[in-house]
């Protein structure tokens, strides 16, 4: 970080800790702001078994099982085929099954699975994984300031 100083006439070093190698967010309002933006920030929550599934003709099937995840404790192996949810039909997209757990995070619903020639029925609860998409907005009345700014880093 040295040279980092020497370069910068500053010292960066608390910045490369906490935002570079670090995991702290970054004040993404403060810095666009500077141009005159705000950050936009939508958060969704999705259904999780702790598998993952790849679809095939048969169905769902199971090709990773995450070792904490709902699925591995409840017993489902790699190669089971996720034939169906309590009693709904799964079919063979992610988005279907999606769909038929959206409404029972945090429930405990009967998969009818197919392993080899037998058919078994689990038990598993529904996880959450839960995530964020982002987006810039511009600000209503930037100042003369912060549309110069936005300018120099929009230019190529």
């Amino acid at each position: 970080m040295v040279r980092t100083t020497r370069l910068a006439g500053r010292d960066y070093s608390t910045f490369f800790r906490r935002f570079v190698t670090g995991t702290d967010v970054p004040p993404y309002d403060e810095i666009f702001g500077y141009a005159g933006y705000r950050v936009e920030k939508t958060p969704n929550r999705f259904p999780w078994l702790g598998i993952t599934f790849n679809p095939s003709d048969q169905g769902l099937v199971a090709t990773n099982l995450a070792s904490n995840g709902e699925g591995a404790r409840a017993g489902v192996a790699i190669g089971d085929v996720l034939l169906k949810i309590d009693d709904a039909t799964v079919g063979t997209t992610v988005p279907a099954l999606n769909q038929l757990l959206r409404d029972k995070i945090g429930q405990t619903v009967k998969l009818t699975i197919r392993r080899g020639n037998e058919e078994k029925m689990i038990d598993s609860k529904v996880d959450v994984v839960e995530s964020s998409n982002y987006r810039l907005v511009e600000i209503p009345n930037p100042t003369a300031d912060q549309l110069r700014i936005r300018e120099g880093w929009l230019k190529r």
